[in-house]
């Protein structure tokens, strides 16, 4: 019932209907009435809700977390698939990619962490990439190590997308086994994102290796993340979906959105689901995508919808925009 506390906090009306339609496609109907009358007698109107078509079946042994986001990463994808089939591409090498990519690097950066409302500007990222900064000086000590912690966590990622391509390409590796590679990566990305704040003591150095312990809540979304004790299991829910799916670009797009939807960390996790999403576009072959800052509005309208209406369409096709730019 902690959940339904937290939707009629938020006067969340759509997340009560999904909540209710899961736990009756799960045979929870006692449980769905008790939630129904919570948010009814908190004065929220409840729509009609309606059982979710559980497409995918459970994995032995797999927690409940898990498997409800392979179902819902199942149901975003098989509405998305006349997008993507229209899409086709011939994968390019690697190494190209990479070094595209690399050019790119302060341009990308200055985007992603002015998207997270850093005050960075390229001529200071560039400085940082060259060494040709002071990392003693005590003035804007926050986005100076911010900057320093982007580009040390792109260098992973573009590095783990040369290692990991034949893997994807292939696609002779257990699944279970792309899983790990993929939560080993998130896990990466955090710690080079923060390393160098907990260097100089701005943060405490054992949130580096770990998700969440509390709750979490997104400014400026409706969208209420999971508890902090469901995450390890949804994190692998989500990288055994993302392990699963054929099509490269609904890959990357669902990877993305998961990330940002569990929040698995209190801080960092727009940055994570960015890189992730380039890290899948790179071994596909596909080119690493800018999302403006500029169009940061554009940006989080699809991902709140994909959150609260489930309607994946709009994030989507944003997306592509960019390729298309």
């Amino acid at each position: 019932m902690a959940f339904a506390e937290a939707l009629v906090r938020k006067r969340n009306q759509s997340g009560g209907s999904v909540l209710i339609g899961l736990l009756e496609s799960l045979g929870r109907g006692t449980v769905a009435r008790r939630v129904r009358d919570a948010m009814e007698g908190a004065g929220l109107k409840i729509a009609s809700s309606e059982k979710i078509d559980l497409a995918l079946k459970p994995k032995a042994k797999e927690p409940a977390t898990s498997y409800f986001i392979r179902n819902k990463w199942s149901q975003f994808s098989e509405s998305l698939k006349s997008r993507a089939s229209q899409l086709t591409f011939t994968p390019e090498v690697i190494q190209v990619l990479v070094d595209q990519a690399q050019a790119e690097k302060i341009q990308d950066a200055y985007h992603s962490l002015s998207i997270e409302n850093y005050r960075v500007s390229e001529s200071m990222i560039a400085a940082i990439a060259s060494g040709q900064w002071d990392p003693e000086e005590k003035k804007d000590v926050v986005n100076r190590f911010a900057a320093k912690g982007y580009l040390d966590a792109f260098n992973l990622v573009t590095r783990e997308a040369l290692r990991d391509a034949i893997l994807w390409q292939r696609g002779e590796t257990p699944i279970e086994e792309m899983c790990e590679i993929l939560l080993g990566l998130v896990i990466g990305i955090k710690r080079r994102l923060f390393a160098p704040m907990a260097d100089v003591g701005l943060i405490d150095p054992s949130d580096l290796e770990s998700y969440r312990n509390q709750p979490v809540f997104i400014r400026g979304s409706n969208h209420i993340p999971m508890n902090h004790t469901k995450v390890a299991e949804a994190m692998q829910g989500v990288m055994l979906a993302a392990a699963d799916e054929q099509n490269p670009y609904i890959r990357a797009a669902l990877a993305h959105f998961f990330i940002g939807y569990v929040h698995p960390f209190g801080d960092g996790n727009g940055r994570t689901s960015r890189f992730l999403m380039n890290y899948i576009r790179l071994v596909a072959g596909l080119p690493w995508i800018i999302i403006p800052v500029e169009r940061r509005s554009e940006y989080l309208l699809g991902l709140e919808k994909m959150s609260m209406q489930d309607f994946p369409s709009t994030f989507f096709d944003f997306l592509l925009s960019l390729e298309r730019d």
